[in-house]
């Protein structure tokens, strides 16, 4: 099977913002969805510019949020176009709901090898995609190509003509790790013994389902694990059962229940809201519910509506004693 390279374009980009010669030191935000301070391509991007800012010695400082920790992945764009985010590093597909342009830098194959990636960066293309990012108030600092494969079962795969008829599916990283930590060793370490590991069916997806028995306390259970893959989404479900009746637990029912998992693209937001733990309807309340996460500094996360849109953001909290204009004491 030969491993043909497809191109992802992670862009690095910054929010268009106008600023004057200032005294004091100015701080950026730079979040990205990959994990930090261990050696990852992408994060190692933002962490260069961040160092080269600090050494420049020019009043300038990123601080950066790497995993997520300040923004999700699919949230990076809209924060940058509304000014809540300076600098983010990530795949520009997922912005492709707004512009569905920023799709095609997802196209399979579409970058060949490092010469054709500096090309294609100076290329029209990505002149007519800078500038529609440039429309949102988002400019390109840099691009990067990062590398991944496709293959089939059914033979190699070398031109196009032969991924003809194929039905191609992506799993996320998530789901290869739970996948290949879920080995027999490792369960028997927990008390399971595996009956059966087989590829399982869910729709518009990719899953594996171990059957195994284990026994807790003094009951025997018959346990099922799902580990399902929808694009970027990993899901993972635990069923159980007593080991008998069996009867009272048909196999074909279960079965039928797993196979019913599903994603779906757009959650209500009535439906998002009342997941949240807390709401609040008064100022008082509001600050309760911040004094109750510690001291001031902690961070604070909100899930906040505008426009029939929800999305969620970290601030940090402060004491106002500090901002107050104090009274010049003689």
């Amino acid at each position: 099977m030969r491993r043909i390279t497809l191109g992802l374009s992670c862009i690095l980009a910054a929010a268009l913002a106008a600023t004057g010669a200032m005294a004091q030191e100015v701080v950026l935000k730079a979040s990205h969805q990959f994990p930090g301070g261990r050696g990852d391509a992408r994060d190692e991007m933002v962490q260069i510019i961040a160092r080269e800012a600090a050494n420049a010695k020019v009043g300038l400082k990123l601080e950066v949020y790497p995993g997520e920790s300040l923004f999700k992945a699919t949230e990076q764009w809209q924060a940058m176009v509304r000014g809540q985010l300076d600098i983010s590093a990530f795949p520009l597909d997922y912005a492709s709901g707004r512009h569905g342009e920023f799709s095609a830098t997802l196209m399979p194959g579409l970058i060949k090898n490092h010469d054709h990636a500096k090309r294609i960066n100076k290329s029209p293309f990505m002149g007519d995609i800078r500038a529609i990012m440039e429309k949102a108030g988002v400019v390109v600092l840099a691009d990067a190509w990062l590398a991944g494969a496709f293959g089939s079962r059914k033979g190699c795969i070398r031109d196009p003509e032969d991924a003809k008829g194929l039905k191609f599916r992506s799993a996320g990283k998530a789901f290869a790790e739970i996948e290949n930590t879920m080995t027999s060793d490792a369960l028997r370490k927990q008390g399971m013994a595996i009956e059966k590991r087989e590829n399982f069916e869910v729709a518009n997806g990719k899953a594996v389902l171990l059957t195994a028995r284990q026994q807790a306390n003094t009951m025997a259970i018959r346990k099922w694990l799902l580990i399902a893959s929808f694009g970027d989404i990993t899901a993972m479900v635990s069923f159980e059962t007593p080991n008998k009746p069996v009867a009272a637990y048909p196999e074909t029912e279960i079965r039928a229940a797993l196979a019913s998992l599903a994603v779906r693209a757009t959650v209500p937001v009535e439906e998002q809201l009342a997941l949240v733990p807390f709401k609040v309807t008064e100022l008082a309340g509001l600050f309760r519910r911040i004094w109750s996460l510690g001291e001031a500094g902690v961070e604070v996360p909100l899930s906040v509506r505008r426009n029939d849109e929800t999305f969620q953001v970290r601030v940090r909290s402060a004491d106002r004693r500090r901002v107050l204009k104090r009274p010049i004491l003689h």
